[in-house]
């Protein structure tokens, strides 16, 4: 388990992301503190899987995802966990990092 201490700095890598709003976005809410924690998993998406059906109460992730975040709060705190594989990049997880602080922002 890594954590991940300057989750902004990950966000740079969503830079070659396709449209203006992958660059700049406002969080969806505000939280005292936001805690990442990035974690490397053999099957991304039997875990992700695993992870959201406990923490959201749904299932059935592309067998073919690369990463995903759970998030859930704790008072101010807003706790996320980052799945990813061995392999990823710095879009991938900037991408998900965004997630923690903006929750669910693409359809």
């Amino acid at each position: 388990m890594k954590h991940i201490i300057t989750a902004l700095a990950l966000l740079c890598g969503t830079a070659h992301a396709s449209g203006n709003h992958d660059l700049w976005f406002e969080a969806k809410e505000n939280y005292a503190e936001v805690r990442i924690n990035w974690l490397v998993v053999s099957d991304v998406a039997q875990t992700c899987n695993m992870a959201s059906a406990f923490a959201k109460g749904m299932t059935k992730y592309d067998p073919h995802i690369k990463a995903c975040a759970i998030w859930s709060r704790s008072g101010d705190i807003r706790m996320c966990d980052i799945y990813t594989g061995k392999q990823t990049s710095l879009a991938i997880l900037g991408h998900e990092a965004r997630h923690c602080f903006e929750g669910a922002w693409h359809p």
